[in-house]
């Protein structure tokens, strides 16, 4: 029964298309990312692990938001701006859990998959 339902919905082209679409709308790879950096110096990019963790090593340029100051730090936010998150890695949902929190309070995030693990295994840049 639900190896059918599966199956009729890999054939089911709207259902696809709007699930893809929701995919790359709230997430971004670390290529993608890296590029849009480049292109956008203006980006927002909110590492929202642990204080220690940041200072050990970030993505250039990203502030440090550990997940449990978000609510106390919106208002150094913008609802202007795509805020991208990051946290450890794919197996972290603090990322998860802040783009949540930010859409929920009208702040525009998008997620970073792989957190700052996947970053780093393409050799991208970080600072220490």
């Amino acid at each position: 029964m639900k190896n059918d339902y599966v199956h009729a919905l890999r054939f089911n082209m709207n259902e696809a298309q709007e699930f893809f679409a929701k995919e790359l709308a709230y997430q971004i790879g670390p290529v993608e990312l890296r590029h849009h950096i480049k292109r956008d110096q203006q980006s927002v990019i909110i590492d929202v692990r642990e204080k220690k963790s940041f200072e050990d090593s970030h993505i250039k340029g990203a502030i440090s938001m550990p997940f449990e100051t978000l609510a106390e730090n919106l208002t150094k936010l913008s609802k202007n701006n795509i805020h991208f998150i990051y946290s450890y890695n794919q197996n972290c949902s603090l990322a998860q859990k802040a783009c949540l929190f930010l859409v929920q309070n009208d702040y525009p995030a998008v997620m970073l998959t792989g957190g700052i693990s996947g970053w780093m295994n393409n050799d991208f840049e970080i600072e220490e």
